[in-house]
């Protein structure tokens, strides 16, 4: 997994892109600098960690082809548009296609700085997001059936006594089971595991 944030900048002008990878790079971000979408593209990946600066009109592929193809591979990956003819229309289309901002050119260097910010931070909560995410379905994926018979309970608001006569088990074998989740899970509060299931919709069938 990669630990440190990349930026990725996108534009076919060579002159703006050296400009913007060495303004970055001076105030310590990491930075890679592309002259197409073609060349970005295949390091942009499921485990990718940083943002995507990118020029919308480029020759061939335009950076809303781009952006689109991005959020294939990684629906949560922060891109920033940048674009020297914006209208109206193309920043609603970029922001419906899942761009996190855009920015006109000639752009003030500091609002730059502070949408690659803001971008980093999405990106370091997004893979917060994914890792707990990860670890919730593979804890699933170890209960036996009964710990997720018991813990399908839970979830539904049931009392230990009402999981018991459902299952038709005691309501301390209940509670045996119920520290035997949290173990397997990593939580020390079934309220807690439970809440992150539900806002994550993790799935407790075989």
């Amino acid at each position: 997994m990669r630990e440190r944030p990349i930026v990725y900048v996108v534009d076919d002008d060579a002159n703006l892109r050296r400009a913007v990878v060495w303004l970055l790079e001076s105030v310590g971000h990491k930075v890679k600098g592309f002259e197409s979408a073609e060349d970005v593209l295949p390091e942009i990946d499921d485990d990718a960690f940083g943002c995507l600066l990118t020029d919308m009109r480029m020759p061939r592929r335009s950076g809303l082809s781009l952006l689109e193809a991005v959020k294939t591979r990684q629906e949560s990956f922060p891109v920033i548009l940048m674009t020297a003819y914006g209208t109206v229309k193309s920043g609603v289309r970029a922001m419906k296609l899942g761009a996190l901002d855009y920015i006109e050119k000639p752009f003030d260097e500091q609002q730059l700085l502070d949408l690659i910010d803001n971008a980093i931070d999405v990106s370091r909560k997004n893979r917060v997001e994914q890792a707990l995410k990860r670890r919730l379905v593979t804890g699933t994926t170890n209960l036996s059936r009964r710990e997720r018979e018991v813990l399908q309970g839970v979830i539904l608001g049931k009392k230990n006594d009402q999981i018991a006569a459902s299952l038709d088990i005691s309501a301390k074998t209940v509670e045996t089971y119920r520290s035997r989740i949290l173990v397997k899970m990593g939580f020390d509060s079934i309220d807690n595991l439970c809440l992150h299931l539900k806002k994550y919709s993790i799935s407790l069938d075989d």
